[in-house]
């Protein structure tokens, strides 16, 4: 399930990362276990049953048959049931919010990750043309210079710019 499929495509890596991002994963489980809250939300709560025993006599520290057995049920107000059900359901649908919220970020960065690496391969991609191309031009002028057409100062800023091109390319390719 979080394995990238190829070729690499950026509704892929924003499916991959909605899946297997790990705090996704956590408010799936997170949202599960509200879920089940509301399941049990409005129920009434578990009989207790209670033992106590006590001296029959509060001069006497003797336990005599001074015991006492309860069985007890709380019971709700009106409606108090009908409440804790909705409020286990609005914190339901407040995870459910959360957990999109989180996934439209995720989507977010990795589109702007997935776009910030096309238009830097595109422009490395230029870059390479470029520098192929000012070498070239470079070639022409030290040819050019040797035999007296072309001066000096051309050249220096041909073979200047290819530099900084090259400059460019390696701070590209970091």
């Amino acid at each position: 399930r979080c394995a990238i499929s190829v070729p690499v495509n950026e509704r892929a890596l924003v499916s991959l990362a909605s899946a297997c991002a790990p705090i996704i994963q956590a408010q799936h489980a997170e949202l599960s276990a509200k879920g089940q809250l509301v399941n049990a939300a409005g129920r009434f709560a578990e009989p207790k049953l209670s033992i106590a025993v006590a001296p029959e006599s509060y001069t006497s520290d003797q336990i005599d048959e001074g015991y006492q057995i309860e069985l007890s049920q709380a019971l709700h107000w009106p409606s108090e049931r009908k409440l804790d059900s909705s409020l286990a359901e609005a914190t339901v649908r407040k995870s459910q919010a959360q957990l999109n919220r989180e996934r439209i970020n995720i989507a977010r960065r990795v589109r702007q990750a997935y776009t910030q690496w096309v238009y830097t391969r595109s422009i490395l991609g230029e870059s390479k043309s470029h520098l192929t191309l000012m070498e070239q031009i470079t070639k022409q002028l030290e040819a050019g210079y040797r035999s007296g057409d072309t001066a000096l100062s051309a050249l220096l800023r041909s073979q200047q710019q290819v530099l900084v091109l090259k400059q460019k390319l390696a701070d590209l390719n970091k």
